[in-house]
């Protein structure tokens, strides 16, 4: 028998709570598979902590004095969980727990170690404005992070155990944490498939939190991720760009080569010295699997960018009249930023 915790973060649902509970209760479970229900209260106001208290002898209810952020009810939650799986349930009741025996299939069938359920595969329903917006965050997180995500923001987040330790310390404690943090998370830590749920939207003043400015913090926080990473891109770039440098040196000055033979094996040093920078260092990719492709991509990518940079400065400086230092400042950043989001996601397969 196994044990799916589902983990009720609540701030003042006073409205929803009640059939929260019940429909939490009564969702069915495929066979092998029972229940625990955990409840934060997160320094309600409204008097959602004073229903909880009627339903201490049946579920874990967990009273945070002070509201501290969707993500810290979740971590205290994480905390008292003990079940195989854990399951995010929001209590605001937009998504259907009869949803249940839907999320678990993969994980059953074993074609999956982690679920996301996504509001928009399916018939899709009409959302707030925030509910949009979470799919244009999930579409900057795909391209920047290589997943193949549908619907980051959704709360049905279903993952074993073992990324709780992880998760309870991961940085935030708002929405930031479930919807970006822990989707990271997850995103880098196992295989996800992602199904189908029923969706009911509600609006801000049936109670809804999100709003812009939540929005706006997740794509902030999207964006820092990225910079330890970006940052080692641009060093591990850099590196190589010196490797060449000094090699051409080397070769021409003191072995007396033909600049150009000096230039082409230079340059051959130079990539590989990057592509293995990249490769362990920045994006963390350990696989031995593809390395001959990875190879050959990498250095069809370093030839293109040769020709790239060679037809866009002609293009700036002779045809736009642009000084030639600023001109190559800017095809830098383009081939800089085009190299990048191609390593990432085309050539290593690690989501760092």
């Amino acid at each position: 028998m196994r044990k799916l915790s589902i983990v009720i973060p609540a701030y003042n649902e006073t409205k929803t709570i009640v059939e929260v509970l019940k429909r939490v209760t009564e969702a069915p479970l495929p066979p092998g598979i029972e229940r625990e229900i955990i409840v934060v209260d997160d320094g309600s106001t409204d008097g959602t902590g004073e229903i909880l208290k009627n339903y201490q002898d049946r579920f874990c209810i967990i009273f945070r004095a002070k509201n501290g952020g969707k993500g810290a009810a979740l971590k205290e939650g994480f905390k008292a969980a003990t079940g195989d799986y854990i399951l995010i349930q929001d209590a605001d009741l937009e998504l259907d727990p009869g949803c249940y025996p839907a999320l678990l299939q993969p994980i059953l069938a074993g074609q999956a170690e982690i679920v996301f359920g996504s509001r928009f595969l399916g018939r899709p329903a009409r959302g707030p404005i925030s509910f949009y917006g979470g799919l244009l965050l999930t579409k900057i997180f795909n391209l920047l992070f290589a997943s193949r995500l549908t619907d980051m923001s959704t709360c049905y987040k279903l993952f074993p155990a073992r990324f709780l330790s992880q998760a309870i310390n991961l940085k935030h404690d708002d929405f930031v944490f479930d919807i970006v943090e822990l989707t990271h998370l997850l995103v880098s830590g196992g295989k996800i498939a992602e199904v189908p749920v029923k969706y009911t939207p509600r609006l801000t003043r049936e109670g809804k939190k999100l709003n812009w400015r939540h929005g706006l913090r997740c794509f902030l926080a999207v964006l820092k991720l990225n910079l330890r990473t970006a940052a080692r891109f641009l060093l591990a770039g850099g590196t190589g760009a010196a490797v060449n440098l000094f090699f051409l040196y080397l070769f021409t000055d003191f072995f007396g080569l033909w600049y150009l033979y000096s230039s082409v094996l230079s340059f051959c040093l130079a990539v590989w010295v990057s592509f293995t920078l990249q490769k362990f260092w920045v994006f963390q990719d350990k696989s031995r699997v593809w390395l001959s492709r990875q190879v050959l991509l990498f250095l069809a990518v370093a030839v293109f960018n040769l020709f790239l940079n060679t037809g866009l400065m002609y293009v700036l400086v002779d045809f736009l009249r642009l000084y030639y230092l600023l001109a190559q400042i800017i095809v830098a950043g383009i081939i800089a930023t085009g190299s990048f989001l191609t390593y990432r996601n085309f050539i290593f397969l690690s989501v760092s």
